[in-house]
């Protein structure tokens, strides 16, 4: 099988918002097809959608529409990155809303708190029965971060080659063999997930749930015959 991304190497260096959108390029023309100039929003419609909220984007949110802000396969197969158009801004948290998790079940939105960070605090809102438990909670530290997440959350949960199933006690010791956990900040202990990689493979462990893509079929083929279960789409 012929070496794609070095998934790990890669995702154990995202120190900075450049080397953020490296990983999205390079992963995008491995796993998917290429990033090209018609992939991105441009400045003129992020200056429209900045002038109805009456707020600035932070530097990286700019980053990211301009390059690969329209490619649905890598932010919208499963949630749902917001258009510039759909944008909303929560005036009480200083908070501008940029995605939705599939089914609405939580959001995503970039503190606008400190208006001179460029790669601003990304929070979390869970929806819940009781509203009263509702509130924006911190997610990842960088929405540069939170980009690569949400690409790789896309891949496992939409892919060409994904699959998922329950985890079971043979999983425990041999579930992340050959794999390499990813040192970006994991997710809230209410999720308890962890991202795991190889160039071939991406995991995502949730409490008793796995969730997986491949670059190809024949690494999705092996992943699940070295894991047998109970996969949703075998």
């Amino acid at each position: 099988m012929d070496q794609g991304l070095d998934m790990a190497r890669v995702l154990g260096g995202l120190e900075t918002r450049v080397d953020a959108w490296r990983f999205v390029r390079a992963f995008a023309a491995d796993w998917a097809a290429p990033v090209t100039d018609a992939d991105g929003f441009a400045d003129e419609a992020l200056d429209v959608a900045e002038a109805a909220l009456g707020v600035c984007m932070p530097a990286a949110v700019r980053d990211a529409y301009r390059l690969f802000g329209r490619r649905r396969d890598l932010t919208s197969g499963n949630g749902d990155l917001y258009s510039p158009d759909q944008l909303r801004y929560d005036a009480a948290a200083d908070v501008l809303v940029f995605r939705a998790a599939h089914q609405a079940v939580a959001f995503f939105g970039v503190s606008l708190a400190d208006k001179a960070a460029p790669d601003p605090q990304v929070l979390l809102y869970t929806t819940y029965q009781d509203k009263t438990q509702e509130s924006w909670q911190p997610f990842l530290d960088r929405f540069s971060l939170a980009c690569v997440d949400m690409v790789l959350w896309e891949m496992v949960e939409a892919g060409p080659h994904s699959d998922a199933r329950d985890e079971t006690n043979d999983d425990q010791a041999a579930l992340a063999d050959d794999l390499t956990a990813v040192p970006f900040p994991r997710y809230p202990d209410e999720f308890g997930s962890q991202w795991y990689v190889s160039a071939d493979i991406i995991l995502r462990h949730d409490p008793g749930w796995i969730a997986v893509a491949a670059r190809t079929p024949e690494a999705l083929d092996a992943f699940r015959h070295s894991h047998p279960g109970g996969w949703v789409n075998e």
